[in-house]
């Protein structure tokens, strides 16, 4: 994976599918569920699992 690659799934990963998550559910005018932050951490963490190892 190239840098650019791996700075890009990390912004995903720690900007982009949090974010998301919860502005789905405050433009719908809703609470998040209590699922809502587990859901956050695990998808965070596939998405970095296979990331190499930093310095």
């Amino acid at each position: 994976m190239t840098g650019g690659v791996e700075a890009e799934r990390l912004s995903l990963a720690l900007v982009d599918l949090p974010l998301a998550l919860v502005r789905r559910h405050v433009r719908g005018g809703e609470s998040l569920p209590a699922h809502a932050e587990q859901l956050a951490a695990d998808s965070t963490a596939l998405l970095l699992s296979d990331l190499p190892p930093g310095p």
